[in-house]
């Protein structure tokens, strides 16, 4: 699997007439990138491709925490102590800098099917409640892309649709400007042609290539422990707490504006459902005249009901797909034929369908009541 990536990788580059390097050189690691010398490990992370558990994990490693589970720590510690390539680069001379390329014993990413990023991203950073986000990219698509906004959405920026969002991606790929991370092709952060990683891992295999490393680590690393038991249950607690800390982060700002605080909190359900953690066939459990007097816990608990409530798991992970076409089957074939070249280069040097049939060809479909992106 691993040899049979690389390969694929080496032969994407050279049909796109991009020689994959065999040497790491400083000039192509781009500030994505976390440096650990004293484990030879460089690694470079993208937003919206398990980022967030790789800082958790390389911290541990690195500062030799007692956990046994990257999910014990948050993600500004982990930030806080990681050290980027950029930052070493600067407090070392060249020579130093080369010494350290050389001897690093593994490199890694893991990708993900930029469609499915790209959707991730939009939820994550504009469905989901985030004001910085909503303030500094939902203003401005609202202003750019939608007519007649209210007051509101130009103040706040929290009612961006997806379709509005891939408009507004599109027009700034055509107009060359500055791309956010998290929205940005993966190839520009993390060039695989660029840079010879030893190990890509996809987010479709997260769990068993996670593992793969983890495994590796163990062996190599007297002070590492980290394992899982059960990953998916981990992960979905972890999600969960996270949703519902962001949620409640953003009331007083929320019903300042007069903007319904259940939308919301209802947010947060449908995204939990659409990650494929609690049935779509589980109603939200609060109404509207309670959404100010529901609390953090009260909320938790109705998760953990949900949670533990779930008769078929292997049935509410597929609605991440149903999701995901929904989305995509939202916006005109016009803008998902520009999204598909704005998408390319990172669908060919990954390995992933430029042109995913449910996306693009629709048929007339069967009546689906759920909608996934409520609370707009």
């Amino acid at each position: 699997m691993i040899d049979a990536r690389r390969q694929a990788l080496t032969k994407s580059c050279s049909k796109m007439e991009t020689q994959q390097v065999t040497n790491y050189t400083a000039n192509a690691i781009t500030n994505a990138t976390f440096i650990l010398q004293e484990y030879g490990i460089l690694f470079c992370g993208l937003p919206k491709v398990g980022s967030t558990f790789w800082k958790r994990t390389l911290t541990v490693l690195a500062k030799s925490h007692n956990y046994t589970s990257p999910f014990e720590m948050n993600l500004q510690q982990a930030t806080r102590q990681l050290t980027t390539f950029g930052r070493y680069s600067r407090s070392h001379a060249p020579h130093e800098v080369q010494a350290a390329l050389n001897n690093i014993s593994i490199s890694f990413i893991f990708v993900r099917d930029p469609y499915s990023r790209l959707y991730s991203a939009y939820v994550d950073k504009l469905y989901m409640a985030n004001r910085g986000f909503w303030v500094r990219h939902g203003t401005k698509v609202v202003a750019m892309i939608r007519k007649n906004p209210s007051k509101e959405s130009q103040s706040l920026g929290h009612d961006v649709t997806f379709p509005e969002f891939i408009k507004f991606i599109l027009l700034q790929y055509r107009k060359r400007e500055r791309i956010n991370i998290h929205f940005a092709p993966m190839h520009t952060q993390c060039n695989g042609c660029a840079v010879p990683y030893s190990f890509i891992g996809h987010m479709e295999t997260f769990s068993s290539d996670a593992e793969f490393l983890l495994n590796e680590w163990r062996t190599q690393f007297d002070n590492f422990s980290i394992r899982f038991y059960d990953f998916e249950a981990e992960s979905g607690i972890d999600t969960s707490q996270d949703t519902i800390y962001r949620l409640y982060s953003i009331k007083k700002r929320i019903t300042e504006v007069q903007y319904p605080f259940y939308n919301i909190l209802l947010r947060g359900w449908c995204f939990l459902q659409l990650r494929g953690y609690i049935s779509k066939e589980t109603p939200f459990p609060f109404n509207e005249s309670q959404a100010l007097t529901v609390t953090r816990e009260d909320y938790m608990h109705a998760v953990r009901q949900a949670l533990a409530g779930r008769s078929n798991i292997t049935k509410v992970k597929l609605q991440r797909t149903e999701a995901l076409v929904q989305a995509y089957q939202s916006v005109p074939i016009d803008d998902m034929e520009r999204l598909r070249e704005f998408l390319l280069k990172d669908c060919l040097m990954f390995g992933y369908d430029d042109r995913p049939k449910s996306f693009f060809e629709r048929p007339l479909l069967q009546a689906n009541n759920h909608i996934y992106l409520d609370g707009l």
